[in-house]
């Protein structure tokens, strides 16, 4: 087991779906609470101001030179740094609007959405059609796409193919990808939890050459649902959950090394509900975003006594 301290806990009480670090500042997306900035220096909290936000449930930040951007359950804005509007995104279909990922791939910003992507370039939006998309990863020349079919791929956003791993994996149904990073040429691919012989769940590893193997609960793992991933040095730090009724309950955050699986206990709840990871290195923290706020911990701390 390994235990550290936590330096700060911030905006508790509140369900935080996203970080993202930019420029000395700390973007932090929540559950009907809006978006919210901080200097991890002085830990100075402030709220963007909620007037260009389609609504209150950020569910994606990405930000880019001097761009913020923003998805939420109910569309898409994109701010400058002075948080003006620069242009803004609401389509007429509520699962086209539910804004899962953010990416930017050869000249173009692309929000993956329960329907496919949207990509907006030189001030236009266009809607890419492929399948429930949950999270984007970039590759070399390869946009990769997890989708609720499997992982996806495309190196011009025209074709999109299926990868190894749903053939790999030919005898699921339903191959819902929670989280995807890549780490010295591995895939890392988080699933949802499924109880049913539809969906194999746990986490799963490719090579380069598509060998997988899949690690669940006779692994080390809390729970078989993967709600978020970070690689961080030689570490894989993931977030785990499983559903009961439906809803996520969380398994805390539990971290992958050469040794195995671990669990960490550093937290202020012993098994929060993880939805996203962000290291700062200049500062050596580490920022949590859970289901009751943000967890900022010394990330240097998170090998140590064992």
């Amino acid at each position: 087991m390994i235990l550290v301290l936590i330096i700060i806990s911030i905006l508790s009480g509140v369900t935080v779906n996203e970080l993202e670090y930019h420029r000395s500042c700390v973007y932090m997306g929540t559950q009907g609470q809006g978006l919210y900035y901080c200097d991890p220096v002085n830990m100075e909290l402030n709220k963007i101001p909620d007037e260009h936000l389609p609504c209150k449930y950020i569910s994606a930040v990405y930000c880019r030179d001097q761009f913020i951007l923003v998805g939420t359950y109910n569309g898409i804005v994109i701010l400058d740094e002075d948080f003006n509007l620069i242009d803004k995104y609401i389509p007429g279909d509520y699962y086209h609007r539910w804004i899962t990922d953010i990416a930017y791939f050869k000249g173009s910003y692309i929000f993956s959405n329960l329907y496919g992507l949207i990509k907006y370039a030189r001030g236009r939006f266009t809607f890419i059609p492929t399948a429930f998309a949950t999270s984007v990863l970039l590759g070399e020349d390869t946009l990769w796409l997890g989708t609720d079919r499997g992982l996806w791929f495309s190196t011009d956003l025209a074709v999109f193919h299926h990868s190894a791993f749903y053939t790999e994996c030919n005898s699921a149904q339903y191959l819902p990808v929670t989280d995807l990073v890549r780490d010295s040429g591995w895939f890392w691919i988080g699933m949802e939890d499924d109880y049913s012989d539809y969906s194999p769940g746990g986490l799963w590893l490719f090579d380069s050459e598509w060998e997988s193997f899949r690690m669940g609960r006779n692994s080390g793992l809390v729970f078989n649902g993967i709600s978020a991933l970070y690689p961080l040095d030689d570490l894989l730090l993931l977030g785990t959950y499983c559903k009961i009724n439906g809803l996520r309950k969380g398994g805390g955050l539990q971290i992958l090394s050469a040794q195995g699986i671990v669990s960490w206990l550093g937290l202020s709840r012993i098994f929060p509900l993880i939805n996203d990871f962000e290291y700062i290195p200049s500062l050596g923290q580490l920022w949590i975003a859970t289901d009751q706020g943000v967890e900022i911990v010394q990330a240097g701390q998170l090998v140590e006594g064992q």
